[in-house]
């Protein structure tokens, strides 16, 4: 979602733009540029119980890690035609293949304000299980997308730009048209929550039904219509409109901690119960500022207390909340122009 709000700004500016995607990221952007995306064999995750399992990680990406699909990037670009530059959202191909050819590379992207900014201690090391993860997770940051010319890089908090990163600048997240087209939609009594298909959604909906609120669920598998729950549930089909309609109006949002639903819940002025994937330092990170800017809570477990006592808590997040502004995308995209001229 958001490489298509930079693209559709390039190709505005009159750029011929091609794409290299793995998993749903393909389908979304082919439903949009058919014929101008190349589907690459993306890096995955093995999850347990809401956790990732390094070793198995490691096991099950060794033959993505050995056999690069760099032809599959040459491809999407076109045979014999070298592109002006490479724009990478911690896409490890692209960035290889950049260096490959000897073309610019520009990053664009949330995770690398994780090393290339330098965060205050209790942020970063809140726990021994927080600092594995982020020992783990650091070396492979380090590693995705190496040379960059330039990192653009977008987070909803501030940190000093980290010694020896250069090149690297700060910016507002990258927030879709239909999101920023809602913002100041009346809220309901209802709360959205969403999980992705990784998740433990038996947990989520025991936790859910321990509590009061009424609460409008999406990400579960096979969901394809409104299906009640108990008495205060109705488990959701995603769908792009809807979703954001459910979150605009609702009264606070309980999911991941991934970026994309964070900075769209901080946009929208919701407050957030943001549950961190165990071992997933980037989402840990997120949750963590998350919590100290004032806009919601980070939870390591998800139950009725947890729940109960956050939603009691909501509206003082949400006053913090009205003091957010975003500019529509206007700065990063005008960085985004300048680092293509600059090049």
């Amino acid at each position: 979602m958001r490489s298509a709000v930079v693209a559709e700004h390039l190709i505005a500016k009159g750029h011929d733009v091609r794409f290299v995607s793995a998993g749903r990221a393909y389908k979304y952007l082919g439903d949009r540029w058919p014929g101008r995306v190349t589907y690459v064999l993306g890096l995955g995750t093995v999850m347990h119980e809401n956790t990732i399992q390094p070793g198995a990680t490691l096991l099950a990406n060794i033959a993505k890690l050995t056999f690069a699909p760099l032809a599959h990037v040459a491809t999407a670009i076109g045979v014999g035609k070298i592109p002006d530059a490479v724009i990478s959202d911690f896409d490890p191909w692209t960035a290889r293949y950049a260096s490959l050819v000897g073309v610019p590379l520009i990053a664009v992207d949330n995770i690398h304000f994780m090393n290339r900014c330098t965060h205050p201690r209790e942020v970063v090391l809140s726990g021994a299980a927080d600092r594995t993860s982020a020992a783990i997770m650091f070396p492979g940051v380090n590693s995705m997308v190496p040379g960059a010319r330039r990192y653009i890089v977008t987070t909803f908090a501030s940190a000093p730009i980290a010694a020896g990163s250069p090149g690297t600048t700060l910016h507002a997240p990258i927030i879709r048209p239909k999101v920023l087209a809602a913002v100041g939609t009346p809220s309901d009594e209802h709360v959205t929550v969403y999980f992705n298909d990784k998740s433990d959604h038996r947990k989520v909906m025991g936790a859910l039904l321990e509590s009061p609120a009424t609460f409008h669920v999406y990400g579960a598998e096979n969901v394809r219509e409104d299906t009640p729950v108990g008495s205060n549930i109705v488990m959701r089909p995603v769908s792009e409109d809807g979703f954001i309609a459910d979150l605009a109006t609702s009264r606070a949002v309980i999911g991941g901690a991934g970026f994309t639903l964070m900075t769209e819940c901080i946009t929208l002025g919701k407050p957030l119960l943001a549950v961190p994937f165990g071992g997933q330092f980037e989402q840990i990170l997120n949750a963590n500022y998350l919590q100290r800017e004032g806009y919601g809570e980070r939870a390591t477990v998800l139950d009725g207390a947890t729940i109960g006592g956050f939603l009691g808590r909501a509206s003082s997040y949400a006053a913090k909340l009205k003091n957010y502004r975003h500019d529509g995308n206007v700065e990063l995209l005008q960085s985004v122009d300048d680092a293509l001229a600059g090049l």
